[in-house]
């Protein structure tokens, strides 16, 4: 992750545009030209122009505000109803058994907050895991005990749930350290606060 500016330079001054492109999924950008930020705010998915007269080298500096978020599908996809997928930037994230060790990820939950979804996702780069990557932490619950029976009843007592906090990769870098299970998709619950 590189935080130097861009250098623009021209031999002669002379008056041009740059455009700088502001992804769709960016929530929040700044961008500052030498040091000074430019008080417009650059709207999502659109070209931010910067007017000016340019000689030698000026710095410019574009900062995106990435936060991980949750998403949903379309309820006519069958096995994603009631699910979530962790998403940050144009990323999309996965849990992969490897990094939730005594935990079954195909039995994970997500814990999500009723009045802030994203509330328990934390995004943290680890510079010595898969050549430095990202993770996104998220609370989360597992049954206590294995599931037992293939089917049971409605009426029975709800599975008695731990809770656990869970890891995700992005999902480009999953399968690159031995077997174990995976999932894009895991079923949340909603809760208060």
């Amino acid at each position: 992750m590189s935080r130097k500016p861009s250098l623009v330079s021209s031999e002669a001054e002379k008056e041009f545009s740059i455009y700088l492109r502001i992804p769709g999924w960016c929530q929040k950008a700044l961008v500052t030209v030498e040091g000074r930020p430019i008080p417009d705010t650059p709207q999502p998915g659109s070209y931010y122009e910067i007017k000016g007269s340019w000689k030698k080298k000026k710095s410019v500096f574009l900062e995106m505000t990435i936060p991980p978020v949750l998403m949903i599908s379309n309820p006519m996809a069958a096995e994603n109803r009631c699910s979530a997928a962790v998403k940050r930037g144009p990323i999309v994230y996965c849990f992969e058994g490897v990094d939730n060790p005594g935990i079954s990820v195909r039995q994970a939950r997500l814990k999500v907050d009723s009045k802030d979804p994203t509330r328990n996702l934390k995004a943290k780069f680890y510079p010595n895991l898969l050549k430095g990557v990202t993770v996104i932490t998220s609370e989360g619950m597992v049954p206590e005990e294995d599931w037992g029976l293939l089917y049971r009843s409605f009426e029975t007592e709800p599975i008695k749930t731990k809770p656990v906090i869970l890891r995700a990769i992005p999902y480009y870098a999953w399968g690159n350290r031995g077997s174990s299970e995976m999932s894009v998709w895991l079923p949340y619950e909603l809760t208060k606060g």
